[in-house]
Order: C-alpha cells, then structure tokens, then sequence
C-alpha cells in the first residue's frame, strides 16, 4: 500500500512550513520593486515594402526584378515572467531580399537565369543603459564588448571595438562625476561611468 505525503506541510528547523515560507516571501517581495513589475506593454511597428517590376526587352525574353524589405522594431522586449521591466530592450530587424530572373526561349529551349540576394541585420539594444560606479581614485579597467564594428569613447580616451575584440580601457577615477560610454559611430550611448566622491 503506497502513502501519500504533502510536502507543503514539511517544517523546516525553525517550525515553519513549506506554505508558511512561501507565504511569507510573497508577502515581502510583492511590490518591492513596484516599478519593475506587473505587465508591460510591448510596442511593435513592421513595415513590408515591396517593388517588383516586369518587363519584355523582346519577344522571346521575359525579365522580373523584386525587392522586398522587412523593418520591424520592437519596444521593452524580453520582458515577463522573471524578468523585470528595467531590463527590456529595443530590439530591430531588417531584411533586405532581392531577386532578378530572365527567361528566355532560344531555339527550342526553354533557359532561366536567376540572381537573388538578402540581407539580415539584427540589434538588441539596452534601454536601460549599464551604470558602472567606482570610487574617486580608483584605477579602473573597463571592457566593452559588442557585435559591431565600431569605436568606444569614455573620458576622452577612444578605443576600438569589433565582434571578436572588446574596447578595453585603464582608466583613473580621480574626478567625481557621471561619464557616458559612447559608440561613436552608432552616435548612441551603451553605458555610464559613475564616480563617487570618497567619503
């Protein structure tokens, strides 16, 4: 004969139970970050523009040229379920596709040439972006990663950054204040520096 045990009623070595500690961290994190939680609501835009064009240069000659683009973007992406509203992100997609055929009768035979081509581009961007804070005085080094070729400025210093090498920065702290971390070229910001006055 089998027994079924609940395990919501195990007490742990303080004399609480599992439904008792559940409860209980509920009751302390709901609305801790009141912010960050609840529903979010997700804006997306896409856009679907195409052109296609047919023609005959002759009578036994048929061309077809076709472009087709994608553009979506969507806002605060990435959020729900354990995932706060702080850290959503911009996330966009364009795809560019195009394609270009003939076909032609020579003779008794039927030929098709065909050239296609796309494109597919991807970003995921923070809108919240990193703060990292140190102490007045400190020597930093900071490493800023991306998938892009770009080039990164902080405090002046520029630094150049490629999917497979980050910018890598030795900088000291000896001024009190906010400082962005730049892309250059994307003329967008990725980060912050944050440096605290010593106590």
């Amino acid at each position: 004969m089998s027994e079924h045990h609940d395990h919501t009623d195990d007490v742990d070595p303080y004399g609480m139970t599992c439904a008792e500690l559940v409860e209980l961290v509920t009751d302390y994190l709901d609305g801790a970050l009141p912010a960050s939680e609840g529903p979010s609501p997700k804006p997306f835009r896409n856009h679907l523009p195409t052109v296609k064009v047919d023609f005959e240069p002759a009578a036994n000659s048929t061309i077809i040229v076709r472009y087709a683009r994608e553009d979506s973007k969507r806002q605060h992406d990435f959020i729900g379920g354990n995932t706060l509203a702080n850290s959503g992100a911009l996330n966009t997609n364009v795809i560019d596709s195009f394609i270009a055929k003939d076909t032609s009768v020579m003779g008794s035979k039927l030929n098709e040439f065909v050239f296609g081509y796309s494109r597919y581009q991807n970003n995921i961007t923070a809108e919240n972006p990193t703060r990292v804070t140190v102490r007045e005085g400190q020597q930093v080094e900071l490493t800023v990663r991306g998938s892009e070729v770009d080039s990164v400025m902080v405090l002046d210093e520029i630094e150049p950054i490629e999917e497979d090498s980050p910018a890598v920065f030795e900088i000291l702290a000896d001024e009190p204040g906010e400082y962005p971390i730049q892309l250059i070229d994307a003329d967008r910001q990725v980060g912050t520096l944050v440096v605290r006055a010593r106590s």
